[in-house]
């Protein structure tokens, strides 16, 4: 199908005060590539510092929720993916009821493209299941021409 695109999930939470280690321990099943703690040096994904230098503002916690770094929406469609990975996520709930009070909890969706159209659908289960667990969705698109 010509509105086919690669895609890749990740699980996001941002919090003013919890520590990232806390959030790996209650979350058990997914390795964090992403742990750091609000107050400390902001740092890329290698551990360097970022410049110029500042503070990390929120504890940020991030987690790749398949270990490819893509997949392709005609093998598994995104709405699909995501109502799966929700169903999965159900346990923590009162973890994700508890953070988004004063944080967020962000399924980040990167759609990668080729062409100038892409198309998916995010099912209203999915999307319901989302609000239920008080999950948003981020959508970052890359045209790659």
């Amino acid at each position: 199908m010509a509105n086919e695109f690669d895609y890749s999930v990740s699980l996001s939470i941002l919090h003013p005060s919890v520590h990232p280690k806390a959030i790996t321990a209650a979350i058990r099943e997914l390795r964090p590539i992403v742990e750091s703690l609000a107050g400390s040096d902001r740092r890329d994904r290698k551990g360097q510092i970022i410049l110029p230098p500042r503070r990390s503002m929120y504890s940020h916690w991030l987690a790749d929720l398949h270990p490819e770094k893509r997949l392709f929406s005609g093998d598994v469609p995104l709405s699909d993916f995501i109502a799966m990975h929700l169903v999965e996520l159900e346990r923590h709930q009162g973890l994700f009821h508890e953070l988004s009070k004063e944080g967020e909890v962000t399924l980040m969706v990167a759609l990668y493209t080729k062409g100038n159209h892409a198309a998916g659908i995010l099912c209203a289960d999915a999307l319901r299941q989302c609000a239920e667990l008080r999950v948003n969705i981020e959508l970052d698109i890359y045209c790659e021409h």
